[in-house]
């Protein structure tokens, strides 16, 4: 039973992990496909590491 979830987790983990990415170039859709590809964890640690723009206001 528990095997037939292990899709919609695993592709509910890229689709947060593309609501993390949606503001860098790629976008959410570029970093869900990337998420799918690889893996969101490393996809997130990319993302986490590389410094993925806020939109805070600087001023």
């Amino acid at each position: 039973m528990i095997a037939y979830l292990v899709p919609f987790i695993y592709l509910a983990v890229c689709a947060l992990t593309a609501y993390f990415g949606r503001h860098v170039r790629i976008g959410f859709w570029g970093t869900f496909t990337l998420a799918l590809v690889v893996t969101p964890l490393v996809v997130l640690a990319g993302l986490v590491l590389l410094g993925a723009p806020s939109r805070r206001n600087s001023s």
